[in-house]
């Protein structure tokens, strides 16, 4: 289980790592037994809306700007560098941990957001190999809007269908100084990494009180492994999928659903 942790130096819109370039960002890696996510910054409790597990999994393996902070007279944003937390080794099971607690006025409280999480989760997206052609076409995307910038498009650019696409994403992520990328469809030499969802730990009450519960599935294998089962302290129930579904997720344990073994025809 392994988070990589890659870093890669800002040079005006282009960078230094991509197809046919000698250099590469540094890269580490981390082992990890859980993985906290972050809420968005505006609640979604008043508007009576959900923001998806994946949502919040992208959010987390999203590039993002740090200042070097060196105090120097220089340019602090020419000297920044850009990071990426993705996922370099799945593990068997994994445990995902909603960030609930926010500061109001100084004084911490709970999120109630409710987060919609699938049944069948797919992490190949968010591992290192798939994150890095995301990369090598952000790179592809940059030289073609500073073609645009400087008049020297060449025909291919003139040609693309989704020009006014292209463009409404660069003037975005020029606000915001960051660009985000649509996920790319996976090829056939990246085979898909599914989760089956196996419990949620839910967590009834305020900040400072309250009470823990879980949904489970049923062993795996067995007559009731496609039941959920209400855990409360002494009290265990069957209940349904609505109610597990509904229900303000805390804690997400997911189980690495196994490829199916090819069986050889004989010749």
């Amino acid at each position: 289980m392994q988070i990589s942790y890659s870093t890669d130096k800002k040079s005006g819109g282009d960078s230094e790592v991509g197809p046919g370039r000698d250099k590469s960002p540094p890269l580490s890696s981390s082992t990890f037994n859980n993985i906290t996510l972050s809420l968005p910054r505006v609640s979604l409790v008043l508007t009576h809306s959900s923001v998806s597990l994946e949502t919040l999994l992208q959010m987390y393996v999203s590039r993002e700007s740090v200042s070097s902070g060196d105090g120097g007279s220089g340019d602090a944003s020419s000297k920044g560098i850009v990071k990426q937390l993705t996922f370099g080794r799945l593990p068997h099971c994994l445990c995902l941990h909603v960030q609930r607690t926010a500061m109001e006025m100084g004084r911490p409280s709970k999120r109630n957001d409710h987060v919609a999480f699938p049944d069948l989760l797919d992490m190949s997206r968010y591992a290192y190999a798939s994150q890095a052609v995301k990369t090598q076409e952000l790179e592809k995307k940059s030289r073609e809007w500073a073609a645009k910038a400087t008049g020297a498009v060449d025909t291919e650019v003139k040609e693309k269908k989704n020009n006014d696409e292209a463009d409404k994403e660069k003037e975005e992520g020029s606000e915001k100084g960051e660009i985000k990328l649509p996920p790319l469809p996976l090829g056939p030499d990246r085979p898909r990494v599914r989760y089956k969802l196996r419990s949620v730990v839910v967590h009834l009450g305020a900040i400072n009180s309250g009470h823990y519960l879980t949904y489970r599935k049923g062993p795996t294998g067995g007559k009731m492994s496609d039941k959920w089962f209400l855990t409360s302290d002494e009290k265990v129930e069957e209940v349904d999928d609505v109610q597990v579904k509904s229900s303000n997720a805390y804690m997400l344990f997911y189980e690495r659903e196994e490829p199916a073994m090819r069986v050889m025809s004989p010749d």
